[in-house]
């Protein structure tokens, strides 16, 4: 970096950690639901509830109406916010649909039909009684918004992209932000009205990924930088990864998680590659995680294992499951050590998806199943021999997407009792 570079760098960085305070009161986790990728705009995976999770029991399951009558079964990974569920086909120039469902028995509330030109449907973030979604392609690209309640079309507004595909866009009270960009990019959009607050299409060309945010910048990772853009203007600046795990692909598939205590930011290290190049299929790639100290503006350390899962973050520990060795392992947040590891004993290879953390369990599926593992045993409590993508709700609800390395198009329910509630 050139001493100016430095300068801005470290404007920005400062700024951002004058705010914390602040930051830290309008963006802490709430006793919220799953309305975001990875559960809330810092994408930790922290659902702030203690269970009774041995007591689980599946409650209902559903699949997509257009499983049959296309050229793919699969349905994006969800989004729940206020008792409602929203979900998406995930499908090639065939009926799509996005579909909000009852938490409590899984009935479809309503649904709105894309075209069947469609060449893409994304993953919806639903938050506040609105949901975001995506189409892509070329001129088919938008980013749309919808009434949570009644479904109606709020607006639609297209932004420039090249066949990508897209993780649920990250949304605040005022912005709605999203990769994009013919040669990759980023931009985002007024939460209201759908204009084009601000975009930057100077990063590396790379897809599914989604900012996290505080009220002050946004933060993702291309290929062998964690970027950092002013929110306003999405201006900015990067910190380096000189030794990116891979750097293989156009795809990150996953998201950086900010640390709002620690003015830290964890995150998966290079590119990844899922066949499809879809949301609704898993990483191939194992990768390090790496730890950005936003207020020096470097890189603070390296995992020594490589993990397969989209990490989740609480109270000081990381989690994230690797394959060699075959084990859940919970990491330090200050230096990335291993403070413990659960190994699974259900026959499985490895394990896949992503990982939520709750104030008293880890869910966390292997390729055979599910588990919840107990925070004071470190042991596992229960499971379910249904593995895939995992979405946790504040009542409770825990959703399964299923497929490992593919949606099946199944999305099952498990109730999971809170404790003392």
């Amino acid at each position: 970096m050139t001493v100016a570079t430095f300068a801005r760098l470290g404007a920005l960085l400062a700024g951002t950690a004058l705010a914390a305070s602040a930051a830290a009161q309008s963006f802490a986790p709430r006793a919220g639901d799953w309305e975001s990728y990875q559960g809330n705009i810092q994408h930790t995976g922290y659902v702030p509830i203690t269970l009774n999770a041995a007591a689980s029991r599946k409650i209902w399951e559903w699949r997509s109406p257009h499983a049959a009558d296309g050229v793919l079964p699969a349905i994006n990974p969800v989004t729940i916010s206020g008792g409602r569920i929203a979900v998406s086909d995930d499908d090639y120039f065939s009926p799509q649909a996005l579909y909000v469902l009852n938490e409590g028995d899984g009935s479809v509330l309503w649904s709105h039909e894309f075209p069947p030109t469609t060449p893409g449907l994304n993953p919806a973030t639903i938050i506040n009684g609105r949901i975001f979604v995506a189409t892509s392609g070329h001129q088919e690209t938008l980013m749309h918004s919808f009434d949570a309640e009644t479904g109606a079309l709020l607006w639609a507004t297209h932004f420039d992209s090249q066949w990508p595909h897209f993780l649920a866009p990250t949304v605040d009270a005022n912005l709605v932000a999203s990769a994009g960009g013919y040669y990759g990019g980023i931009v985002g959009f007024r939460k209201a009205t759908g204009r084009v607050a601000a975009s930057n299409f100077s990063l590396p060309f790379v897809d599914m990924f989604t900012p996290a945010m505080d009220d002050d910048a946004l933060y993702f990772y291309t290929t062998d930088r964690l970027n950092v853009l002013d929110r306003k203007t999405f201006a900015g600046t990067s910190i380096s990864d000189p030794a990116p795990s891979s750097t293989c692909c156009y795809s990150y598939i996953g998201a950086s998680m900010l640390s709002l205590a620690r003015k830290r930011v964890v995150t998966l290290s290079g590119d990844n590659f899922s066949g499809r190049a879809s949301a609704s299929t898993g990483g191939y790639y194992s990768r390090s995680l790496v730890s950005f100290d936003l207020v020096g503006g470097v890189l603070e350390w390296r995992s020594t294992d490589l993990f397969i899962t989209q990490p989740a973050m609480a109270k000081g520990l990381i989690f994230a499951g690797s394959d060699t060795p075959l084990r859940l392992a919970a990491l330090n947040e200050t230096d990335g050590s291993l403070a413990w590891a659960w190994q699974p004993s259900d026959g499985s290879g490895g394990f896949c998806r992503n990982v939520i953390v709750t104030d008293s369990h880890v869910f966390v599926s292997t390729t055979n199943a599910v588990h919840a593992i107990d925070l004071a045993t470190r042991q596992s409590v229960w499971s379910i021999a249904i593995p895939g993508e995992l979405a946790l709700s504040a009542k409770g609800t825990l959703i399964i997407n299923e497929g490992c390395r593919e949606s099946t198009g199944r999305m099952v329910a498990v109730k999971v009792p809170r404790r003392g509630g």
